[in-house]
Parts: C-alpha cells; sequence; structure tokens
C-alpha cells in the first residue's frame, strides 16, 4: 500500500493538473485576438479541469488571503482579472500533451468525458429544481473528481489497478482504500482545500448525508454516472436513480427515462477522442411505462446539439452461447434499418474490388489476388473456445489486410496474403488521435449508406478482432481496425482502447493467445491463422440525429508495412432504439434490394460504380 493518508500522497505526487491541448489552443488562440472575449474563454476554461482548478487556485488563493469567500464560476474570476494577466496566466500553463504515457492520456480523457456527462445531469436537474447558479453546479461538477484526476496523471500504475477493480469487480468510488489506503473522498477534500476550489466541492465530499440541493444534485450526478461505468442494471444504481428520483421530485419510472435521455445526449455533445462508457452500457428497452415517462418529460427535454465528428470508441463485452444472437418480438429493436447507397472501398479507392471469396478476381491494381480476396463471407462462425469463451458469429463479412480465404487451423506461423498495398486516411487518423506514430498499409475497408426508422437512433454490430502480429511485433507493428459510424470510430476493446496492438492493449487482457508456438503456445488453439483473437465483442453506435442519411465504414489494416495478416469478422448488425425513444419499429423496404427472411439481420448489394473488377453486383452480402 503505497500511502496511508491523503496528506501523504499530496505530498509525494501532487502537481497542477495540465490542460487537455485542443482546449489549451482555443484558449491561446482566444488570448492572441486584439479584443480579449472573456465570455468565450470562460466558456473554455470551463470544460478543462486543469484550466478551471488553476483558475480558482490563483484567484480564490489571493482572497483567501484576505478572508473572503471562493469564487464559484468561471466568469466572475476572469472578471477580476485584467488582460495580461489573463495572457500570462493561459501561457504558464502546461498541456497534457507533455505526458508520453498514452494510456494515461486516453484513461484521463475518459474521466474529463465522464465529468462532463455528470453535469449534463446535474445542471439539468437543477434547472428542473429551478435552483439557482446553474453554471455554478455544472462547473463544480465537472471538478468533483479532482481526486481521480489526480491519482490517474501523477499515480498511473495504482490508478490502473484501481481503474480494474471497477470494471472487473464491480467495485465503487469507495473502494480505493485497497489500493492507496484511503478513501478517494478524503484525498478529493484535501486537493480541494489546497487548490481552493468552490465550497460546492468540498461540500459534496463531507460525510455529512443532510446537504444542501445544490450539493445533492451535485453528489448523485456524479454517483450516477460512476455507477454507470460499471452497469447501468445493478443494486447500487438502482439506489442512485431512486434518490435522484426524490431529489428532483419526479417518479422512479420518469427519473430512468430522463437518466437514459440524457446520457444519450451527453454522448453526442461529446467532444473528445476517447469512448463513452456509459452509453454504451446502456441497455435497450421499450416499455408503455418508459414511453409515458418520455412523454412527460418531453416539454422540458432541453434541444440537444449537433455532435462534432470526432474519434470515440464505445464497446462492451458480451458472451455469446450460441452462433445466432437472440431475437427479441419489440421491432424497435430487430428492424427500422434500410441500407441504401452501397460502395466497396479499398484503400483510399473508391469502388475497387477487394475480392470476397476464391475467385481470383483483379485486385483493383492491375494484379491478381491468387486463389483469394482480402474479404470474404462468412456464415455461422464458430472458431472453437478457449476457456469460457465462444469464438462465434453468425453470418457476416470478414475483412483483412491480406488473404481473407483463411484456413480453419493454425499450423502456419506467418499466415500472409496482399491486399490493396495502400493506405486508409481515416485510419491513420485514428493511430494520431491516439499518439501512435504510424501509417497504414495494405488496407481493405467496406463503407455504405444507410436509412432508419423513425426512433432508431444507434446501431449494434459483433465483432471478432484478430492478428498474426500477436506476439512477436507487439508495438512494432500496431495493426488496426475500425467501424465508423457516420464518422466516428466505436469500435474498441472491452476497457476502450481502440483496436490495435499495442503493450497496452495485450497487457489489459485484450487478446486471447492463439499461438501454438510462442507465448506460453497453446495446446488447442482456434480455428483460425490469426496467433491473437479478441472474445467477441458488441459495438453500440449512435447516430447522427441530424442527418437523414447515416454512413457505416468498415477498415482493417497492417501498420508500417504489408507483411502478417490482420482481420476483423463482422455480424449482426440490427438498428436500435436508446434511452427509450418511441419509434413505430416499422422497416423501410425497398424493392431493390433482396429481403431478408431473418429477423435482425439486414442485406445489401455491393455497388462498385464504374470500376467493374468482377463483382457480380446482384451478389448480397449479409451483416
Amino acid at each position: 500500500m503505497p500511502s496511508s493518508t491523503p496528506q501523504q500522497w499530496i505530498k509525494a505526487h501532487f502537481k497542477p493538473l495540465p490542460a487537455i491541448p485542443g482546449y489549451l489552443e482555443q484558449a491561446l488562440n482566444i488570448i492572441e485576438k486584439e479584443d480579449l472575449d472573456k465570455s468565450n474563454l470562460s466558456q473554455i476554461i470551463e470544460l478543462d479541469p486543469g484550466m478551471s482548478s488553476q483558475l480558482f487556485n490563483l484567484i480564490n488563493g489571493k482572497r483567501k488571503d484576505s478572508n473572503r469567500e471562493n469564487l464559484e464560476s468561471i466568469q466572475s474570476a476572469l472578471s477580476l482579472m485584467g488582460e495580461e494577466s489573463i495572457k500570462d496566466f493561459i501561457k504558464s500553463i502546461n498541456s497534457l500533451g507533455e505526458i508520453n504515457n498514452t494510456d494515461c492520456k486516453q484513461d484521463y480523457l475518459q474521466l474529463v468525458v465522464r465529468a462532463h456527462h455528470a453535469a449534463k445531469h446535474s445542471k439539468l436537474w437543477a434547472e428542473n429544481r429551478h435552483s439557482l447558479g446553474v453554471k455554478e453546479i455544472g462547473i463544480a461538477t465537472k471538478l468533483h473528481d479532482i481526486a481521480e484526476y489526480s491519482l490517474c496523471l501523477f499515480d498511473y500504475d495504482h490508478y490502473k489497478n484501481y481503474k480494474i477493480n471497477n470494471l472487473t469487480q464491480l467495485q465503487s468510488y469507495k473502494h480505493s482504500k485497497s489500493i492507496w489506503g484511503f478513501d478517494l473522498h478524503q484525498l478529493a477534500l484535501e486537493l480541494s482545500h489546497k487548490l481552493n476550489l468552490p465550497d460546492l466541492i468540498t461540500e459534496a465530499h463531507t460525510t455529512n448525508e443532510i446537504a444542501g440541493i445544490r450539493t445533492l444534485g451535485i453528489k448523485l450526478a456524479c454517483n450516477l454516472v460512476h455507477q454507470a461505468d460499471i452497469g447501468w442494471y445493478q443494486q447500487e444504481m438502482d439506489d442512485c436513480l431512486i434518490k435522484a428520483a426524490d431529489h428532483c421530485q419526479i417518479s422512479y419510472d420518469k427519473m430512468c427515462t430522463l437518466a437514459h435521455i440524457t446520457s444519450i445526449d451527453a454522448a453526442h455533445e461529446n467532444e473528445l477522442a476517447v469512448n463513452f462508457h456509459s452509453a454504451s452500457r446502456l441497455v435497450q428497452y421499450h416499455s408503455d411505462s418508459v414511453i409515458k415517462a418520455e412523454e412527460e418529460i418531453s416539454e422540458s427535454k432541453p434541444e440537444p446539439t449537433q455532435p462534432e465528428t470526432a474519434t470515440k470508441t464505445t464497446t462492451e463485452r458480451v458472451e455469446p452461447t450460441t452462433t445466432e444472437k437472440a431475437k427479441t418480438d419489440d421491432p424497435a429493436l430487430n428492424d427500422g434499418l434500410l441500407i441504401t447507397l452501397k460502395k466497396l472501398v479499398h484503400g483510399y479507392g473508391e469502388g475497387i474490388d477487394v475480392g470476397y471469396g476464391q475467385e481470383g478476381i483483379d485486385d483493383g491494381y492491375g494484379q491478381s489476388g491468387g486463389d483469394y480476396g482480402s474479404a470474404a463471407l462468412f456464415s455461422d462462425l464458430n472458431l472453437g473456445s478457449i476457456g469460457d469463451t465462444d469464438f462465434v458469429l453468425p453470418d457476416g463479412i470478414l475483412l483483412t489486410s491480406g488473404n481473407a480465404n483463411l484456413p480453419l487451423t493454425n499450423t502456419e506461423s506467418g499466415f500472409s496474403g496482399q491486399a490493396s498495398g495502400q493506405g486508409e486516411e481515416s485510419l491513420d487518423a485514428l493511430l494520431g488521435a491516439f499518439n501512435e506514430n504510424d501509417i497504414t498499409r495494405d488496407a481493405t475497408a467496406l463503407s455504405f449508406d444507410f436509412t432508419v426508422s423513425e426512433g432508431i437512433n444507434a446501431i449494434s454490430l459483433d465483432f471478432i478482432f484478430g492478428t498474426e502480429e500477436y506476439s512477436e511485433y507487439i508495438d512494432s507493428y500496431p495493426e488496426i481496425a475500425a467501424i465508423f459510424v457516420d464518422g466516428v470510430n466505436y469500435a474498441g476493446f472491452a476497457d476502450g482502447s481502440i483496436l490495435t496492438l499495442t503493450a497496452a492493449t495485450v497487457g489489459n487482457g485484450n487478446f486471447f493467445n492463439n499461438d501454438p508456438w510462442n507465448n506460453g503456445p497453446i495446446a488447442e488453439p482456434l480455428d483460425i491463422e490469426y496467433d491473437g483473437v479478441s472474445a467477441p465483442l458488441t459495438l453500440h453506435g449512435l447516430l447522427d440525429t441530424s442527418l437523414d442519411v447515416h454512413t457505416i465504414k468498415i477498415a482493417v489494416s497492417d501498420t508500417n508495412d504489408g507483411i502478417l495478416d490482420t482481420g476483423l469478422f463482422v455480424a449482426n448488425l440490427q438498428g436500435l432504439t436508446l434511452g427509450g425513444d418511441d419509434g413505430s419499429g416499422t422497416a423501410v423496404t425497398d424493392p431493390l434490394l433482396p429481403t431478408t427472411q431473418e429477423v435482425g439481420e439486414f442485406e445489401f448489394v455491393v455497388d462498385v460504380g464504374d470500376t467493374g473488377f468482377g463483382i457480380d453486383p446482384s451478389q448480397p452480402i449479409f451483416i
């Protein structure tokens, strides 16, 4: 146990929180303008825990010397500063980009997103109760987890263990004593005093259960999103929702619906390139009580802002027991998605044939693909089992960085084929967003447009990611795959990291060892050549509700060279209603497309435009 008291931890580890690079850049741009706009600057600072906590420390520290009360708003703090003082302050702040640990930075960004999520709840509750200082409640909510911010950034090895306990052992915020020797609320209270943070924050971390209305809303909102990281449907979350309903003076059913809708809105508004666990863990349901509750709150529900195109991932582990996903009688979960414009793309080109069978068709670059293509259909995939995990998927498509005609064995130590020989720009951007200084080679991508019925606001896909680079070339060749929904990547491992081969993703247990020769060779490997394979995972992708036509792009690629293959098995595409939105669930039909007899599956026909490299446009692909 590294520390026994919060004071000892602070003495050994404390540093001011750095600013998120994007927010810091915006702040620097504002102060460089001839007329410094304090209002715009305050809005940026409010988004960033580093800048806001340092500003409160600066201003409230001076007020403390004069025995004055702490300020609670960023706008008020800036109003006491001259332009030169503001410029000097912004320029003095360190950037999160100066931290070298990529996993540490990603986890910190996830915490910031979670704080924005909590603030969405606390501010809405305050508005519904007509409380004063809604903006102050929002900033206090975002700084509530000051202890967890600091532990993540400045004591990451121990924080990583704490995070794993949260997600795997269903432990909540209060179980930090087993890691550090003290409660995180105790550390937050000490840091709040040290940083001269608003009194709302210190009050929210006291043990007194009898709190003021504003403080109680902050505590409940933060507890709600903490529980959402563990799972929406567990006892502590239910207890939190009961207390929140009482706080907001509404029914329990109404609070459940309000919480779901607010979480979805918060996910849509997220600008940071990270996954949004809480929204991904929403269980989809549709009942009369939920519809009724939604109608009751529809007038008070604020209009969501339009989402920015960002790179983020939301994934949760599933444990399939059969080769086919369980069906439901609820049409809102199984119907309502029509694929329209289709496009098969290879690398950066459009309409270039990647091959999907064993026809030896042209690869689009004037060379034959031999007896394989880089994409292929599969039916009732069953690769076997490792321990209690079954590697099964229903009918779908495999995209690879080489040979999609995979032997159902693992007998080669270096299974490899050639795909396009070209990189993929969206995958390069994704690697760059996570500070992976690698470039893609030999990519395969499938892209198509689709429309949805009223009420459908998300899609789901099941997938398995595998690579032959495992485990000899971890980090050296971090092969990558992604699934972009309306331009946003939602594919990732269960711990939130993107689908790539790094020491971090391997270390967090995202890959099953399927290597018969190395790394503690497995006695009975799966029926697949890839030496490292993920468990079957489910992706939930939020749709951009401002669009009439939506887009999915599935992409996979080698990095840095085109040797040793990587593949992504994708199946079970479905339209979903998240947050209890009322959709008719009526499927839209198109006489030009084949219709599927399997509820919950969607067919579409590949259309390669004018290139015509050997693809039969009447050949359906099932996902």
